[in-house]
């Protein structure tokens, strides 16, 4: 069995209502938050009712679940139906039909069994209200309370095992008879009703459909990281050795230079080095590799390579040839 979050959303508003800090209640771990605000969504009976006790042991009082449920007009946490029940002119429209009304508090639609003499209204409910003793509490004060949205006194209401009792006091009647009646049909009423429930049913399929949605995606996720991780490692290592080599190559070349700096003496070598522009490669080389292992650390890092100064110029400027074209070209021309 699942109860609807229009409970856990009405002690959400009251504390909003009331300007209560419910911080401490952030303890209880289990508990879905997020979709106990939503008063469309559903929530395991157990899980629901378990949170209702410990919400009454963090407040104080021990009765809160009631009080709540008997603020239900001025809350406004039931969503549309809040809207609806002010359109019904004559509560007993509402207690006629128990099986729907519950329909709006448990899932899935509950088999109830009522009979009605006068304005007592029977009802055979499908659990006993020891073993749901908190969402029983607010149920009984939400019956009690119903006919509030109709501008009617509150009914009374009574509870001993499965059955429960409602009756509307003999003031109601007088009252509807002394006010201007809605002029709002009853069938229109009852089939506007209807129209809630097969909405909030088409509500909580396409919730499902999408929950499912959300499953496989999270699968999807897992089986990418699961495959990804491979790659990421291999490709870590990848830049690792790359790093290595490029340090490898700035020595290479330090030690080249050494060597051509000591043939520079010599007039005909001295051409050569002049002919294939050494200096100006001997000058870019080093800071070449050096920018190159900056860019490795990023990536080895994951995070994304700065722009630096020298990047933006070289874009105002890509007219002139890279360093390796300009190497090329210059030895091309030996």
């Amino acid at each position: 069995m699942k109860i609807s979050a229009k409970v856990s959303n009405s002690l959400f508003k009251f504390l909003e209502h009331h300007q209560i800090e419910w911080n401490e209640l952030d303890t209880y771990q289990e508990f879905p938050f997020e979709k106990a605000k939503n008063p469309e969504a559903w929530i395991e009976a157990r899980e629901l009712e378990d949170f209702l006790g410990a919400f009454s042991k963090w407040h104080g009082k021990e009765d809160i679940i009631y009080d709540v449920a008997l603020k239900s007009v001025e809350l406004r946490a039931w969503g549309i139906l809040d809207s609806v029940l002010k359109l019904v002119q004559d509560p007993k429209d509402l207690f006629s039909t128990p099986e729907r009304l519950l329909a709006y508090f448990i899932h899935p639609e509950p088999v109830v069994t009522s009979s009605v003499d006068g304005s007592q209204f029977r009802l055979e409910m499908p659990f006993d209200s020891a073993e749901w003793p908190y969402f029983s509490l607010y149920l009984k004060g939400v019956f009690e309370t119903l006919p509030c949205f109709s501008q009617q006194p509150a009914a009374g209401v009574t509870w001993q095992g499965c059955q429960l009792i409602v009756n509307l006091s003999s003031s109601q009647e007088n009252l509807l008879a002394s006010v201007e009646p809605h002029q709002f049909k009853p069938d229109f009423v009852a089939k506007l009703l209807e129209a809630v429930d097969v909405s909030q049913r088409r509500i909580e399929s396409l919730n499902g459909r999408l929950a499912e949605k959300e499953k496989e995606i999270n699968f999807l996720k897992t089986s990418l990281a699961a495959s990804a991780e491979p790659l990421r490692n291999k490709f870590q290592q990848e830049l690792e050795e790359t790093y290595q080599d490029m340090s490898r190559l700035g020595d290479y070349f330090s030690r080249a230079h050494q060597l051509i700096t000591l043939f520079s003496s010599n007039p005909e070598f001295k051409a050569i080095l002049k002919k294939t522009n050494w200096d100006s490669v001997a000058l870019q080389y080093p800071e070449l590799i050096e920018k190159l292992k900056v860019r490795t650390e990023f990536l080895q890092k994951g995070e994304l390579i700065p722009e630096s100064k020298e990047d933006k110029e070289a874009a105002s400027e890509s007219q002139k040839p890279p360093l390796f074209q300009l190497i090329k070209k210059q030895m091309d021309s030996l």
